[in-house]
């Protein structure tokens, strides 16, 4: 049930002025259809908190088939709203068998907040799109298997308290030309990229920054055959980058593969076209190399 409340302040007039609405609603365990109707109440409010699994079970999980119209078909749930604060209390995020979105959350506009939750929308589909706005990652919140998760130019992602990236094919995130902020032990890990395409871990086309412990593990990309995509891909098995990429405060990049075939398989930990810094000793454990590519990396060793 939405609880609403609304207030009134002066103006410098004297004329009242209705103060922001905001909303918090529950969602029962696995009520689906109530969970799409709450995401298009809290996109009408200023504020609004969606509470899932309010009783805390043990395995909660919310299998979505219902599809936005219009430019967001395909998609199970659209946040808008200016300030939206989504607690999962552990609750999984899925698609139905037979549904027809491909995509579990887009977020359109404002700030959303995945604290405590698992998105986990099956292998050939998206957890999370990041199209306009930003999209904070806490409480341990999972983006679990999947294609990849992208980033949008414009947009902004924050990975922090312990959030992750996990388990996805077509590389962990695409940045496109958005903002990427790794923070608070936040990881990007075992993820996994085909040949025709770059990044195991990270596709970097935008600006990105790792710090406070955060790390890019055990991601693996290969490189391509006669018989693949035409062009050098498959570079880069934690991190391609394009765009710009800091790595500091004890931030690492470790353990991430790329795997040479008859092209690309070229730096194990970051492959780099553009601007990288990091600090001597972050980028370590990579194979065949920790940092390959056209343009060097200031304290990384090949």
């Amino acid at each position: 049930m939405a609880v609403m409340t609304a207030g009134a302040v002066l103006t410098g007039s004297g004329t009242p002025a209705h103060a922001a609405q905001s909303a918090s609603i529950k969602v029962a365990c696995g009520d689906a259809k109530k969970l799409v109707s709450a995401f298009k109440t809290a996109n009408k409010q200023s504020t609004a908190t969606i509470v899932l699994n309010p009783n805390k079970n043990a395995n909660c999980t919310y299998a979505l088939s219902n599809l936005w119209n219009g430019l967001n078909a395909g998609v199970a749930l659209v946040s808008r709203g200016k300030n939206t604060v989504v607690q999962g209390n552990g609750a999984v995020l899925t698609l139905a068998p037979k549904a027809d979105a491909r995509v579990l959350i887009k977020v359109n506009a404002g700030v959303t907040t995945l604290r405590n939750l698992v998105l986990a929308p099956g292998s050939a589909n998206e957890a999370l799109w990041v199209k306009s706005g930003k999209t904070v990652l806490a409480g341990n919140t999972e983006a679990r298997g999947g294609d990849y998760l992208p980033i949008e130019s414009g947009a902004t992602l924050e990975m922090g308290d312990t959030s992750s990236v996990h388990g996805h094919h077509t590389h962990g995130i695409y940045n496109q030309g958005g903002t990427l902020v790794m923070s608070g032990r936040s990881r990007v890990y075992d993820n996994h990229a085909g040949p025709g395409t770059d990044g195991g871990g990270v596709w970097n086309l935008g600006t990105m920054t790792m710090k406070d412990h955060a790390s890019i593990s055990g991601n693996s990309v290969q490189g391509q055959t006669g018989l693949d995509q035409g062009g050098n891909y498959g570079n880069g098995g934690g991190v391609n980058n394009k765009g710009t990429l800091t790595v500091q405060d004890q931030a690492t990049i470790t353990d991430n593969t790329a795997t040479p075939r008859t092209t690309g398989g070229m730096g194990g930990g970051i492959y780099n076209s553009s601007t990288t810094t990091v600090p001597t000793g972050s980028v370590t454990g990579n194979k065949p190399t920790q940092c390959d590519g056209p343009k060097p990396v200031t304290g990384c060793t090949t």
